[in-house]
């Protein structure tokens, strides 16, 4: 296997845990999703047509699923790829795209640029390209959707973050109640779009709310122990 939950650790900084346990198997089924519908295309939707080539810009907190989540559906769909990761976290992405030419994809297929915002600018304004997937912050998707406005041509998709509020709301186990909301929380620091943002609750007993959401005392240590 290609994949090494320690490399994406090394690169992310995230616990060996949420690799291991997370990371790595959701992105191991998420190419076995695609590869199966790259053999089911064409008896199940036979007027889909690839797009061509397709441009992607992803993040730093979840470099290997981000991957997967670009790279697999678009090449199920018989499209050209040019993947950006973060200039933060490139590892994970060069390892896997290693992977994808040793596994006998052509290299004109999909196609690493490594590096920061100019890069990225020039990827995102290249005459050749088809669409692009941008993953990151509001701000640049918001220029990127003025500048694609005189493109109708090509297909833009976006994905900004997001501003979660969880509700509890009579909650017969108050103590499970809140372990999922420090999970939602803080899982990966919570630094990701479904994180949850903001507790909206109605309980009874306070205190009891108040003792059951305060963020456990944790023991800080090397992410990949």
């Amino acid at each position: 296997m290609c994949i090494r939950d320690r490399l994406e650790t090394l690169d992310n900084g995230k616990p060996i845990r949420e690799t291991r346990d997370i990371d790595v198997p959701l992105a191991v089924r998420h190419f076995y999703h695609h590869a199966g519908w790259a053999q089911l295309l064409g008896s199940e939707f036979p007027q889909q047509r690839a797009l061509g080539v397709v441009g992607q810009i992803v993040h730093w907190n979840f470099p290997l699923l981000m991957l997967a989540w670009k790279i697999a559906p678009a090449l199920a769909g018989g499209n050209a790829v040019v993947f950006k990761p973060s200039e933060k976290t490139p590892a994970t992405g060069a390892m896997l795209v290693e992977c994808y030419h040793a596994a006998g994809i052509p290299e004109g297929v999909v196609r690493l640029l490594v590096g920061g915002p100019d890069e990225g600018r020039a990827l995102a304004g290249h005459a050749d390209i088809d669409g692009l997937l941008f993953t990151g912050s509001a701000r640049t998707g918001v220029a990127l959707n003025r500048q694609y406005a005189d493109t109708p041509g090509k297909i833009l998709a976006l994905e900004m973050g997001g501003n979660n509020p969880l509700i509890v709301w009579d909650a017969a186990d108050i103590p499970a109640a809140a372990t999922l909301v420090i999970q939602s929380a803080f899982l990966s620091a919570g630094q990701r779009c479904t994180a949850a943002r903001r507790l909206i609750a109605m309980l009874a007993d306070e205190s009891c709310a108040a003792q059951s959401v305060r963020p456990p005392s944790t023991t800080l240590s090397r992410p990949v122990t």
